[in-house]
């Protein structure tokens, strides 16, 4: 703990001088700084009332925005700009983990949503998405465009030494050229034995376009390293109710034996556990065909390029692999699994290596509208997969299309497109979908409306090559084929957002136990309703409230029936340059039969046995912001305080069979932004 808070006061002490270096000021997108008052300003260029530049500038009058920063992006593969939020509500938004998921025993574990959210993409997919949340994905890239360099550096600390580090550059190298660096290191050594979790994300991209702006392009690069204990749940759920393990630490697991309580962040990793390793390289380049023009102002040349056709080409090199070891509990595997290991440790591992490229021609019919166009190609992909020593060449060639129009009056947004897998192991995987979406006025509000159906080969973990275990050794599964049907009410005059999701699934794959595999011979399907709406109590009190209804047809899938976030709110602007929100954040979810978890195969699994009935989770926060300074302070799972048999923070709700969440749980954290 000595060294934590060392790190930790470094920190401050660093952020204090910036802070007395440089002022900031952040509001939809625009910082700005003091100029500095040393001889130089931000630029290194000489300030005063004698320094002059080329042309007769003077900067000994100032107006305030000579050192400001304007700062927008958009995500992978969207056209919309977007704008820094500064929005502190949303400060919450900084833990990996969405509010609606679970995970199991402590931040960093396995984690799956309560709401229903089936795989609805065509092509190869390894299987591993229980640590989904936690890494850095192709998808989630933004792509910033900024006046000035601009960093930002956040950091929470919490109960049982649990640590996020996260960092953010971004910088304009030309007015045509971003660069971006982006980081998270998270460290969990965890409530309960055995959960001791550590991860790091990488992920470097840049833009560009040349002068002519016909040629543009970009590149990323992702790396994610994730290293989790698995302590298969405790031995009984009895034990919480037992004085000597008021210390949930000493409760003992079903795998990864018996560790000292060590809470140092940087320990040895316990010997049982998931190791995940991934990494993308991903490269989009495009030449433009098209037409010039430009606008002339008073005193310069705008030019400007209108595409007509173009020709674009995608690569991407990964690789990944998934294990599952364990040097300390072989036996215990055995007598709660039925697994027999040969030896004296186990180690399931399955490591893949892509090289996929995608050529594509896009056609522009009008040049003042660059978000009509219509995009077809193809690609290949070649997998190479390293399973229980033994190598395995699979390949994929794939044909797409998309059509997307979005009026230059913003009123109508189409989208449709579609994948189609013509030869390789995944031939017959095809997923199309179309959606609508129509601006009906301030009155009623937006409309969107969409339908998707995919059809696809099961996930390469209930294919016998695995490394991972699989039962039936002979299995043979069919294509799943999912419909999706959804559509969104947004009416801005009651200021309510209803959304409607209804999905039919044949051969639903899923898992049964711990390394049993099902199909189902029928159909399933799930009908979600939801309803989001603030509702005003007075001029500085809020309630954000949210309600979702689930209900599932056949016996392959298990979700609650109601689940509802309702957060009661004091906030607003304070002092001039303090904006504040402070309250209850409470969610709950109805009983239901939740899906168990194999640690030996990373999947979660369907269970009739057990009912989880957990208690409302309660949790109190103080949200503020002093110009980019942003800061949260949260007490979570005050739902878990008891009187009886003993007073305590000992009510522990569970996430799945014999996973309990920790009790009372403080954490502290802040994300500070700085123009360079």
């Amino acid at each position: 703990m000595a060294l934590v808070r060392i790190l930790f006061t470094a920190i401050l002490l660093f952020m204090c001088q910036a802070m007395y270096a440089q002022e900031v000021i952040q509001g939809e997108g625009v910082l700005k700084s003091r100029p500095s008052q040393t001889g130089t300003n931000n630029n290194g260029r000489p300030q005063g009332p004698n320094s002059r530049t080329s042309g007769g500038d003077s900067l000994s009058h100032r107006t305030g925005l000579e050192d400001s920063v304007t700062i927008s992006y958009r995500y992978f593969d969207s056209t919309v700009n977007r704008q820094l939020d500064s929005n502190v509500l949303s400060l919450y938004k900084r833990i990996p983990v969405p509010f609606n998921n679970l995970f199991l025993g402590n931040l960093g574990s396995a984690t799956r949503p309560i709401l229903f959210t089936p795989r609805m993409t065509a092509g190869f997919d390894p299987g591993f998405h229980a640590y989904d949340a936690y890494q850095y994905k192709l998808e989630d890239t933004r792509f910033f465009n900024t006046t000035r360099p601009y960093s930002e550096l956040g950091y929470i600390i919490a109960a049982r030494a649990e640590q996020t580090v996260s960092v953010l550059y971004t910088q304009n190298i030309k007015p045509t050229w971003n660069a971006t660096f982006d980081f998270r290191f998270l460290t969990s050594p965890g409530s309960f034995k055995n959960l001791n979790n550590r991860y790091s994300s990488l992920r470097f991209s840049t833009s560009f376009k040349t002068k002519k702006l016909r040629y543009s392009g970009f590149v990323v690069y992702i790396s994610n390293k994730l290293t989790a204990g698995e302590s298969g749940g405790i031995i009984n759920d009895s034990l919480l109710r037992l004085e000597p393990y008021n210390d949930r630490f000493g409760i003992p697991t079903r795998l990864g034996g018996d560790p000292d309580n060590n809470q140092n962040p940087f320990a040895q990793i316990t010997s049982t556990g998931s190791l995940y390793r991934n990494s993308t390289l991903f490269f989009r380049h495009q030449y433009d065909f098209g037409q010039k023009d430009s606008v002339v102002t008073d005193s310069t040349v705008i030019k400007l390029f209108y595409p007509r056709i173009r020709l674009q080409h995608n690569m991407w090199v990964g690789s990944s692999s998934h294990s599952f070891r364990d040097a300390a509990s072989v036996d215990s595997i055995q007598k709660y699994y039925g697994y027999t290991a040969i030896g004296s440790s186990i180690l399931f591992k399955d490591g893949w290596k892509e090289f996929k490229n995608e050529f594509a021609l896009i056609l522009f019919p009008e040049k003042q509208n660059q978000n009509q166009f219509l995009k077809v190609g193809a690609a290949y992909q070649m997998l190479t997969g390293s399973l229980d020593n033994t190598k395995l060449g699979l390949n994929n060639l794939y044909l797409l299309g998309e059509y997307r129009n979005r009026t230059r009056n913003k009123k109508w947004d189409i989208n449709a497109n579609g994948q189609l897998y013509v030869t390789g192991y995944n031939a017959g995987d095809y997923t199309a979908s179309i959606q609508l979406q129509a601006f009906l006025g301030k009155r009623f509000g937006d409309l969107l409306l969409g339908f998707q159906n995919t059809n696809h080969t099961p996930s390469f973990v209930y294919d016998t090559r695995s490394s991972f275990p699989l039962l039936p050794s002979n299995a043979s599964f069919k294509k799943e084929n999912i419909t999706h049907l959804f559509a969104t009410v947004h009416d801005t005059k009651f200021d309510i957002a209803l959304r409607g999701h209804y999905y039919l699934m044949a051969n639903y794959t899923y898992f049964d136990s711990f390394y049993h595999a099902s199909q189902s011979s029928g159909i399933a399907s799930v009908l979600h309703i939801s309803a989001e709406k603030k509702f005003k109590l007075t001029k500085r009190w809020n309630l954000y409230s949210e309600f979702h209804f689930q209900q599932p047809t056949g016996n392959v899938i298990n979700l609650p029936a109601i689940y509802t976030r309702q957060r009661i709110v004091f906030e607003g602007n304070f002092f001039k340059n303090l904006d504040m929100a402070t309250g209850l954040d409470i969610r709950y979810f109805s009983p239901f039969k939740a899906d168990n978890y194999s640690p030996i195969t990373q999947q979660f699994f369907l269970q009739e046995v057990t009912t989880i009935s957990n208690r409302p989770d309660i949790a109190a926060f103080f949200h503020f912001r002093i110009k980019s300074f942003n800061c949260f302070i949260r007490m979570e799972n005050l739902n878990t305080l008891t009187f009886s048999p003993q007073a305590g923070f000992l009510a522990n709700n569970f996430a799945a069979p014999l996973y309990p969440t920790p009790g009372y749980f403080l954490r502290f954290g802040f994300k500070w932004g700085f123009v360079n």
